[in-house]
């Protein structure tokens, strides 16, 4: 109930107090949210066919038997390092251009196959305007840290996979300047009635570079904290005690979603 409590597609109910309706609903939610991560080009099943409480979705795996789940796989130390950044860019890509945080992503809901991850179990997946979504989704990053530093990858602090997934000015000035504005005028304004006059081909093909120029300024962000990862910034040891303190202090913390749920903004931007 607590993945579907507060989200507004669910508004009107969600039919708690009846097994059969509660079943099509968690149906109907994952199908929708299959075809969402699908259409931003992640990797999930494709949906066959929804039909009351049944979901068919795509087989994923080979000859009939299926695709290990990544608890079980077996792969090179380099593979696991590359199948953990390709977790972090999926937990990014979902928040931002699904508007999606998972809520349940561990190594038993992604599975290995013909050498890339496949993501299931979205069921339970939230709008990002969910009241719990940003709990979940710190939840998430614990869960992917936590597996791939038993793997020997070096992963990024709870904190730092935390605030790369939800920082939306990374691209934000570079696929702004594409169009000709800037990261905080890229609608509305004087800026939103020139670009109505523009012919719809140039508009466009604005678009695009800016897409492009968004996208290489992702990569660039990743990769300096792929290098800062490599170089040990964020490896908890003996001697990092406060670094450790610090994740788990996060990941307890309460964090707001608008000034109405501070009480004191003074008082907490002190602290």
């Amino acid at each position: 109930a607590k993945y579907v409590e507060g989200e507004h597609r669910f508004r009107h109910g969600f039919g708690k107090n009846n097994p059969r309706k509660m079943v099509k609903t968690w149906a109907e939610k994952e199908a929708r949210n299959l075809k969402r991560l699908e259409a931003a080009g992640l990797s999930v099943p494709k949906v066959v066919l929804l039909k009351g409480h049944v979901l068919v979705m795509e087989f994923i795996g080979s000859n009939g038997w299926p695709a290990p789940r990544l608890k079980v796989a077996q792969m090179s130390s380099r593979r696991w390092g590359g199948a953990y950044w390709d977790c972090v860019k999926f937990v990014r890509v979902m928040f931002h251009t699904c508007k999606l945080v998972h809520g349940d992503l561990s190594e038993f809901n992604i599975l290995y196959h013909q050498g890339k991850l496949v993501f299931i179990d979205v069921s339970q997946s939230v709008e990002t305007s969910h009241p719990r979504a940003l709990d979940f989704l710190r939840y998430d990053c614990r869960n992917v840290n936590d597996f791939f530093r038993k793997k020997g990858v070096q992963v990024l602090s709870n904190r730092a996979f935390f605030e790369y997934v939800v920082d939306d000015s990374i691209g934000a000035a570079a696929a702004a300047a594409a169009c000709g504005g800037t990261a905080a005028t890229t609608s509305g304004g004087a800026r939103g009635k020139k670009m109505k006059g523009l012919d719809p081909e140039v508009l466009q093909q604005q678009r695009e570079e800016g897409q492009r120029r968004r996208e290489e300024a992702e990569q660039r962000a990743l990769e300096k904290l792929q290098e800062r990862a490599a170089n040990g910034d964020f490896a908890v040891t003996s001697k990092q005690h406060e670094a450790q303190v610090a994740d788990a202090v996060f990941m307890s913390s309460f964090i707001p979603r608008s000034l109405y749920e501070v009480d004191d903004p003074e008082k907490e931007d002190l602290a």
